[in-house]
């Protein structure tokens, strides 16, 4: 039981992949860190139609729970990061030529975050 004063959270975080897909196949990313008097929540739904959308998804919440960006300066500058860091991590020699087209086209994911 938590002292008078304090708070208790749990968080819990069910997944499930879309029907007929493979677990490692889930496109959604969610991520929570908390310390001293402030937790951080977000979550990123993952475009299915885009290439590497999971790891685009994974990418945005971790470092949004590292560090918000709360303006659309602050958006725009670490999207341009991380979508570098993104193309590099994935930008693998022999890809098919399909692939590398989608990789042209970036990924893309739905973010919302919070802090409490």
């Amino acid at each position: 039981m938590p002292e008078a004063g304090q708070a208790r959270l749990q968080v819990y975080v069910l997944k499930i992949e879309k029907n007929g897909n493979k677990p490692t196949e889930y496109e959604d990313a969610t991520s929570v860190r908390w310390g001293g008097s402030e937790i951080r929540l977000a979550l990123a739904d993952g475009a299915s139609a885009a290439i590497y959308a999971g790891a685009w998804a994974r990418m945005l919440v971790r470092r949004f729970v590292r560090r918000p960006f709360w303006t659309v300066a602050a958006l725009r500058y670490r999207v341009r990061k991380l979508g570098g860091v993104w193309r590099h991590k994935h930008a693998q020699p022999g890809l098919p030529w399909y692939a590398i087209k989608k990789l042209e086209s970036g990924a893309a994911a739905t973010l919302i975050g919070v802090s409490i």
